[in-house]
Order: C-alpha cells, then sequence, then structure tokens
C-alpha cells in the first residue's frame, strides 16, 4: 500500500517536530520498522537543520511517499540555491582538530540512502532522498 503525504511550513526551529512527525507517521501507517524509521529521521534532521540554518528559506515543503520497501522524500524550499550533492565529501579520517567545520551531516545523508538528489527549478530548492529496505 502506498501511503503519501505532505506537509507546508515555515522554516522554523519549532516546526521540526511536525516535520519529524509527518516522516515518522507516514512510514508507521506504510508498517516500517523502527530501525528504519529512525534512519530515515537521521537524515531527516540534518536536511531541515540545513535548510533552517542555512539557506534564508521562509517556507518549506516535504513530501513522503512509502510503501513498506520504499521510502522518497522531496524537501523542497524557497531559499539561496544550494546543491548539496556538489560538495566534495569530507576526509573523516583527518584529525577531528584540523578538520573544516561542515560537510559531515550531507556525507551521513549519503551514506544512508541509496538515492540523494539535488535540482534547482523556480526559485526553488528541490532535495529528494530515497532509500528501499530490504
Amino acid at each position: 500500500m502506498q501511503i503519501e503525504k505532505e506537509y507546508t511550513c515555515p522554516v522554523t526551529e519549532e516546526n521540526y517536530l511536525k516535520v519529524s512527525e509527518m516522516v515518522e507517521e507516514c512510514m508507521t501507517e506504510a508498517e516500517f520498522d523502527m530501525g528504519a524509521i529512525n534512519k530515515l529521521l537521521l537524515s531527516v534532521d540534518e536536511i531541515y537543520a540545513n535548510i533552517k540554518d542555512y539557506s534564508e528559506a521562509k517556507n518549506c515543503t516535504i513530501k513522503c511517499k512509502a510503501d513498506g520497501k520504499k521510502i522518497e522524500l522531496t524537501f523542497e524550499d524557497d531559499g539561496l540555491p544550494f546543491d548539496p550533492t556538489s560538495k566534495p565529501e569530507p576526509d573523516v579520517l583527518e584529525d577531528l582538530m584540523e578538520r573544516n567545520i561542515g560537510g559531515l551531516g550531507i556525507f551521513i545523508v549519503r551514506k544512508l540512502m541509496d538515492v540523494v538528489d539535488y535540482k534547482r527549478e523556480n526559485d526553488k530548492n528541490y532535495l529528494t532522498i530515497s532509500k528501499e529496505f530490504r
């Protein structure tokens, strides 16, 4: 059974919990286990935090499609153009005190998800992530 949900909100700290709840509700209705849900929520947390902290976006829409085996999330925001897929992976072996700040969040998202895709269209950022659980 395909479950689809969508949530549009101002980009605020307070709305992070509502975004997470919508994703968790979608995945629960699609009968994902808690391990799968927690992996997705880690990615949701990182992506929403980046939108909130760096994009200057006023609003965002999160679309969730899930069928119990595969989940796809699309984050749409009206912020500054930013393609996280174009950034090089950080050197995770570099000494922590020597390493540049930033980049670990999208690195984690890339490692957890099967697909991380970005496009800019009509002055909006679209970041789509998906994962198939076998």
